[in-house]
């Protein structure tokens, strides 16, 4: 609806102090909008969570609406708009316009020219859903499982939720338990298996010694035989 109330007014004010369009005009509006980016920040409150986002490159030939909450923005000297109130786990949709501005016509506190429809870029922006229940006790211990993830999409209660969490935490100590009872067992199992090897080559060794041992005895007294 606001995009049409848009339409409506550039053809309005087109009409009051037209300004031809040329193909060179809007190859650069369309240019300036598509340099749009965004981001976002959030402040956590109450188990909440409130987004701002920032719209960069929005200079003064620029326009942004907000379609949802039916609101205007005008680019700026620095080009950064920060718009804030937006819930989490929603996609927003803003329209980006190209803009001249003019002495005859007023509209919203600034003096504008006209509005370029055929410049529109529109931009979505997704925020994630917050996840309340990630700084519970039960998550100590366990941030990296999914589910204590600060933005872990799931619709669990907090009850469900600390069954989900605590069985994911016994499952991870019977795993770690399994673990370490296999690194004993493998050290038993090498010994088992190869007991026999390592006893044939110690008695191998100790006759060696036992024989260089007797034949150093042997010519020992051979040679005071002489």
């Amino acid at each position: 609806m606001r995009r049409y109330k848009f339409l409506i007014l550039a053809i309005f004010l087109f009409l009051l102090c037209p300004f031809k369009t040329t193909a060179d005009d809007l190859t650069k509006f369309k240019n300036l909008a598509s340099n749009v980016t965004y981001d976002y920040t959030y402040e956590e409150k109450d188990g909440k969570v409130i987004f701002t986002i920032r719209f960069v490159n929005v200079n003064k030939e620029l326009m942004i609406i907000d379609e949802t909450h039916d609101k205007s923005y005008w680019g700026t000297d620095d080009g950064i708009i920060n718009i804030s109130g937006f819930e989490e786990n929603k996609t927003y949709e803003f329209s980006v316009y190209g803009v001249t501005y003019g002495e005859s016509v007023k509209f919203q506190q600034k003096k504008v020219h006209q509005i370029i429809p055929d410049t529109e870029l529109t931009i979505y922006v997704t925020l994630p859903k917050y996840n309340q229940y990630y700084t519970d006790e039960v998550c100590v211990g366990n941030e990296e499982y999914e589910l204590c993830n600060k933005w872990a999409n799931h619709s669990l209660d907090h009850e469900e939720f600390v069954k989900q969490v605590q069985k994911y935490a016994s499952l991870k100590e019977k795993k770690e338990s399994i673990d370490s009872e296999t690194q004993h067992f493998d050290y038993r199992y090498f010994l088992a298996e190869y007991s026999v090897l390592i006893l044939t080559a110690i008695s191998i060794v100790i006759l060696i010694i036992v024989y260089l041992i007797q034949n150093s005895r042997e010519k020992k007294n051979s040679f005071e035989g002489w």
